[in-house]
């Protein structure tokens, strides 16, 4: 016998994992050796630009503080909320200082500078917020902050977005080609790998050899047995595990001969077991079929669940037969007793289960945790949860008159009863529900509808001008509107406004408003600051809300092209003059929105419209409109899409706005009503 055929297996497999290991080792060595160069050039990567975009999110955090102490300041007047203001302003110094001494590029030097020009305008319109709230505008100057302070805050953080999109572009490249060196470390690593498994391969299949053939002798043994053949014995030459199994083969196999009586015993009580457990199944299986026709019955009955009880009735006495069931809706309605003679079960049983969410079954004698006398019969009692709220909505009490030790098997079934009675009981308050929220809907539109009917059926026809207009809600109802008011000797009034909320309480404030501006533009068809201080002191009168409106209401003059206006608040219309494509001029506010202040006053403003001009108005739903990644649509684009259509009809420049404000959004939700007015003084033919 060779000696090598002594040594355990154990031994042999531990001298192959021995060389591997070995092998492992080397290639190890190697790969972290490498690694480590990579390593190395990782760890040194861009520092300086690591510190300016560190630099460039350290801005926008002394932005966001500068903003929220502004911004809490104006909502409370405490003045507490303006030493964050002070605190962001230094932080921000601090940090702008040591990143003009790590920039180095034009562009950094640029988009710093540009930084830095924004965050003046910024602090200006902080600083004009605070005087106008010290002032006792304290309304106007949260309203004016939220539209002006959040749109210079937002090129601001354009800006800085620009500068970090920069910085990481930088770190990117510089992270390519450290990857370049690490692919190449990777590749040596490989390699050796190869190298490593093919030594490892050829010194396994010197070890297994020594291994299979006796094996194979076992196997061959063992396809005899497996024929019945209990006289076929084994020899493996050697002292090691695998001798060792065929010793105890041969034990086995004849042991195996001596046991084929007890084996012959086992099989037929294994026999009477299976019959037991097919009779069993039997039972089951009758179960789930009648579950079945439950729920297809239930599925088929009424949305209401008001044909619930005689389901009930119809199906689960079959389900469970030789036992008495009964079903509760809390608090007390009974919509299953079976059978009727039976008393009904004590109200205990019913407030045990409001405090359970689990099944539970008793056998004879148990002790009850409803009453002090134990189990007569075997009970299973099981809640029946609300699918929505997970809490006991009713009960199952099932006592099982014969067969008491079966009661188990029977936990499964009852809890798919409550389970189905749970869900029918939540489809009839989801159908409930769903038809009182039809006619809310149905509601919400007639209102749209009327609201609707608000606004102009038509567009004035005025010689020598254009005009066009369109409101596009959020919801059936609206908190904007648009009017064209028809004034002595051929003028006209062209309104747009804004209610400072969204839904029913802002569709029946900007009725108001509507009806008053309307009215009293005609009684001072020369003055619409006094048409805004009437409208004013009214809606003051008959309303007793926190809303309010910012309005814009100029009078055309269509012969000379003089437009008289005032600015309530509102958005500031832009004038783009023909004769100079560049000239923007914006309409700004002349005063608070109206709502506010009962003796407030709105001084007019006076341009001139020449021909080819173009007048822009709109609400904050044009510039405020969001993307996915929440940028605005902004003033700067309404402009350029304004100045790129200018010389076309006012019904293309609104379709061209409208469309680039589509294309902007995507597939965002549109948060905020939209409303858009152009107006174009023609060219004489």
């Amino acid at each position: 016998m060779p000696r090598w055929l002594s040594i355990k297996i154990s031994h042999r497999i531990l001298l192959g994992f021995g060389f591997g290991a070995l092998l492992t080792l080397i290639v190890a060595a190697v790969s972290i050796y490498n690694l480590n160069i990579v390593g190395q050039r990782l760890t040194s990567i861009a520092e300086q630009d690591q510190l300016l975009l560190t630099g460039a999110l350290e801005l926008q955090v002394a932005v966001e503080q500068e903003s929220d102490g502004i911004r809490g300041y104006l909502l409370s007047g405490d003045q507490n909320f303006l030493e964050p203001f002070t605190t962001g302003q230094s932080h921000y110094s601090e940090t702008v200082t040591e990143l003009e001494g790590l920039v180095e590029s034009e562009e950094d030097r640029r988009l710093l500078s540009d930084i830095n020009t924004l965050h003046y305008e910024f602090l200006e319109i902080a600083e004009e917020e605070i005087t106008l709230h010290e002032q006792g505008f304290s309304q106007s100057a949260i309203f004016l902050w939220q539209r002006q302070g959040n749109e210079i805050k937002s090129d601001l953080h354009a800006k800085l977005s620009s500068f970090v999109e920069l910085r990481e572009g930088i770190i990117a490249q510089n992270a390519r080609e450290a990857r370049a060196r690490q692919n190449q470390a990777l590749a040596i690593a490989l390699t050796l790998v190869v190298v490593a498994w093919a030594a490892g391969t050829a010194g396994g299949i010197w070890i297994s050899r020594s291994i299979t053939r006796p094996i194979k002798s076992l196997v061959s043994a063992t396809e005899a047995i497996s024929r019945g053949d209990l006289t076929t014995r084994t020899s493996i030459p050697g002292a090691d595990e695998l001798a060792s199994l065929g010793s105890a083969m041969n034990q086995m196999v004849s042991d195996l001969a001596q046991s084929r009586e007890t084996t012959e015993r086992l099989t037929t009580q294994l026999r009477d077991l299976v019959d037991s457990l097919e009779q069993r199944v039997a039972e089951r299986t009758r179960e789930l079929e009648k579950l079945e026709e439950l729920g297809r019955a239930i599925i088929n009955a009424p949305p209401d669940a008001s044909t619930l009880p005689d389901v009930l009735r119809e199906y689960v006495p079959d389900m469970f037969p030789d036992s008495r069931i009964d079903i509760c809706i809390f608090p007390v309605q009974i919509i299953l007793h079976h059978p009727n003679d039976q008393p009904p079960v004590v109200a205990s049983i019913w407030e045990w289960l409001r405090t359970t969410s689990e099944a539970h079954y008793f056998l004879p004698g148990a002790a009850l945790p409803w009453e002090k006398q134990p189990a007569s019969n075997a009970l299973v009692v099981a809640p029946i949860i609300d699918v929505e709220s997970a809490e006991p909505i009713g009960g199952i009490y099932l006592s099982r008159l014969r067969n008491p030790d079966a009661v188990a098997s029977l936990l499964p079934a009852v809890q798919s009863l409550a389970a189905q009675i749970a869900s029918a009981l939540r489809g009839a308050e989801v159908y409930a529900q769903t038809l009182a929220h039809h006619r809310v809907e149905q509601e919400l539109a007639l209102a749209g509808r009327i609201q609707a009917s608000f606004l102009p059926s038509d567009t004035p026809y005025v010689p020598g001008w254009q005009l066009a207009a369109t409101l596009v809600p959020t919801k059936e109802t609206s908190g904007d509107f648009y009017d064209y008011i028809p004034l002595p000797n051929g003028k006209l009034g062209i309104l747009v406004a804004d209610v400072t909320d969204k839904g029913m309480a802002a569709a029946l404030y900007m009725a108001l408003t509507r009806t008053l501006i309307r009215t009293y533009a005609v009684e001072y068809d020369k003055q619409p600051e006094l048409a805004f201080s009437a409208a004013n002191r009214r809606i003051l009168t008959d309303t007793h809300s926190d809303l309010f409106v910012t309005v814009f209401y100029g009078i055309i003059d269509p012969v000379t092209g003089i437009l008289t206006y005032c600015n309530a608040g509102h958005n500031p219309p832009y004038l783009l003059h023909a004769q100079n494509g560049e000239a923007v001029q914006a309409l700004r506010r002349t005063g608070i929105p109206l709502g506010v202040y009962e003796d407030e006053t709105w001084p007019p403003g006076i341009v001139q419209l020449t021909p080819g001009d173009t007048l822009v108005l709109y609400t904050d739903g044009i510039t405020e409109a969001q993307d996915r990644q929440e940028k605005f649509f902004g003033k700067e684009r309404l402009l350029e899409v304004a100045q790129a259509n200018l010389g076309r009809s006012a019904q293309e420049i609104r379709d061209a706005l409208l469309t680039a404000v589509d294309k902007f959004v995507g597939n965002a939700p549109q948060f905020d009503d939209i409303t858009l007015m152009v107006v174009v003084r023609g060219l004489p033919k």
